[in-house]
């Protein structure tokens, strides 16, 4: 992309939108798996239960919320992180990729 602003910008745009994209479909998709499974849901539930020591977060303070949802905790989920890869291979954020060879093999 040496030289070409205006395609390093093109790219640069492509990647934003394509993810916000994949992002809300991954979130529509889960949504709508924790409405059809409500078990899973109830499971989910638990083990942030579990993994924070709360019972309750509708009260939690943003340095709360910081915390509940580290990086080290995130990986705790374990459960949770099988469901949203399920749910990924059910029904994939991108069905086809398709790229642009810009130059001859």
């Amino acid at each position: 992309y040496s030289g070409n602003d205006k395609l390093l910008m093109d790219e640069c745009m492509t990647i934003m939108f394509a993810a916000s994209q994949t992002t809300t479909l991954c979130l529509a998709n889960t949504l709508y798996n924790f409405i059809k499974h409500k078990e899973i849901l109830m499971k989910v539930r638990k083990e942030i239960e579990t993994v924070s020591s709360r019972t309750s977060f509708t009260s939690m303070k943003p340095e709360e919320w910081h915390e509940l949802l580290s990086y080290e905790n995130i990986e705790r989920f374990q459960y949770m992180n099988c469901f949203l890869n399920e749910t990924l291979l059910i029904k994939p954020s991108v069905d086809i990729s398709s790229g642009l060879c810009l130059t001859e093999p």
